[in-house]
């Protein structure tokens, strides 16, 4: 029926959104591992735990399966921000705000485009909604100066 695939895609969108913070999990946990902070990193990890069971317990009650989803995202943005600290308070890690912003923006962007894609009167087929999502995602990397041409023509050369 509508409803279930509809619950169902919501569910796969909450889920597609916690790969960011799980990516960020996999950059600073391994920069944790390497420093030898096993002991901060496995309370974060028990910290988590204990946060997802209990988000599962109480959403999965109230919203069925896309409370599991919710409660994958928000377990894994706790993890990513624990560790981020962690790493900064820890290591010493400096972090450029500004360029988190970007990627902020970028991400937002995208996103926002996404739906607006999906939810136009015109019918497109997925190729060309993807082929349009990263053209203008493309467009994106230029415009806030996380991509540039001419860095990556000198890396060629070299």
């Amino acid at each position: 029926s509508d409803e279930i695939s509809s619950a169902a895609t919501l569910s796969f969108q909450l889920l597609m959104l916690s790969f960011l913070p799980m990516c960020l999990t996999y950059l600073f946990g391994t920069l944790l591992t390497a420093n030898g902070s096993l002991k901060a990193l496995n309370l974060m990890a028990g910290s988590a735990l204990v946060l997802n069971i209990g988000l599962n317990y109480l959403l999965i009650l109230n919203i069925g399966f896309q409370g599991a989803a919710l409660a994958t995202l928000i377990t894994q943005f706790f993890a990513a921000v624990i560790q981020i600290i962690l790493c900064v308070r820890i290591m010493k890690i400096s972090l450029d705000f500004g360029l988190w912003f970007k990627f902020l923006v970028l991400a937002v962007s995208t996103v926002i485009l996404s739906i607006l894609l999906q939810s136009a009167e015109f019918e497109l087929s997925l190729i060309w909604k993807l082929l349009i999502e990263c053209s203008i995602g493309f467009v994106f990397l230029l415009v806030l100066k996380l991509f540039r041409i001419k860095d990556f023509t000198s890396l060629l050369k070299k």
